[in-house]
Order: structure tokens, then sequence, then C-alpha cells
């Protein structure tokens, strides 16, 4: 699977070059739009690579990173995005959350 999107973020950087896109790949290591899993969201959040988050109602979870890079994944259980944030918020400051 890693191996897969790596392939798909190299085609990406070449081939939209021309369009900008590889400014966002390089600053955050994402294309906007892209899906990742939970733990990896997890993990950006920890991390502080990210300063703003929503959440719908149907579990669906937006991060968005530098660049405005916006990365979208699923939530194990409602609100599990509430409680990551506010333990990072000790160490990273505050995280804006927005929610439907």
């Amino acid at each position: 699977m890693r191996t897969l999107i790596f392939i798909l973020i190299a085609v990406a950087v070449y081939y939209g070059a021309s369009y900008g896109y590889e400014k966002f790949i390089a600053q955050s290591g994402y294309i906007d739009g892209q899906e990742i899993v939970w733990e990896e969201a997890v993990g950006l959040i920890n991390e502080c690579r990210t300063g703003k988050v929503w959440q719908t109602h149907a579990r669906e979870v937006t991060l968005v990173l530098s660049g405005n890079v916006k990365v979208k994944t699923i939530e194990p259980k409602l609100d599990d995005l509430m409680e990551i944030t506010a333990s990072a918020q000790e160490k990273c400051g505050k995280i804006i959350i927005g929610t439907e």
C-alpha cells in the first residue's frame, strides 16, 4: 500500500509540476484531498502539523496542513477527534475545530 502511495505521489509531482502541486507536496508531504488512515491523522495532530480540523456527523474528518493542503480520514467513533485534539493542544497550542 505504501509503495502504491509513493508511486502516486511521484506521478503527481512529475505531472503536476506545471500546476504548482509540487510546492504543496514539498510543504506538507501530502496531496490536497488525499485520504489517510485514522492512525496517520492522529500522528499528524500529535506532531503539531495541523492547526485546523473538521468533523462531520458521519465521522468524516478533515485536517488542514501547511500550504492549506487538506487530508481526509474517518474517525473510529464520533468525537474521537475531540479527545485527540484536546490532548495535542497542550503541546501544540490552539487547534481550531469545526463541526457540523
